[in-house]
């Protein structure tokens, strides 16, 4: 209900889970979607992975609740562009939407890209 509020936005589908999502993704083509990590079926990891596969066009947004680095990082590496928390405002996932159409990267506060490069960069030290 929040995306179809913006009269710029429209929803164009919705699944129940990952490969249901798959199926949507092939057949709508759409500019953005987004993804739950947990969700039943598969895991949002692979949706992401197999979304640039059967839909190579449309970017992913992450909407979940996990804000660890692993996940932020584990999203961004598997091609999402954009990774909002659940617990974000409203608004959040609307500037997501926005700002990943106009190709830029968007992470919901309090979640940086410095702080996921430095831990990006702490796991490759381990090698």
């Amino acid at each position: 209900m929040l995306v179809e509020s913006e009269p710029d936005l429209k929803v164009v589908g919705e699944a129940g889970d990952g490969p249901q999502g798959l199926m949507l993704l092939e057949d709508l083509q759409p500019d953005i979607a987004i993804i739950d990590l947990m969700m039943p079926g598969m895991i949002g990891m692979e949706v992401i992975k197999q979304a640039a596969r059967v839909s190579p066009n449309t970017k992913s947004i992450v909407l979940s609740m996990y804000s660890d680095d692993i996940w932020v990082l584990g999203a961004l590496e598997a091609g999402s562009s954009g990774y909002v928390l659940k617990d974000s405002s409203s608004e959040d996932l609307v500037n997501a939407i926005r700002t990943v159409v106009e190709g830029k990267r968007f992470l919901s506060r309090p979640i940086s890209m410095e702080k996921l490069e430095a831990y990006k960069a702490s796991l490759h030290s381990d090698e």
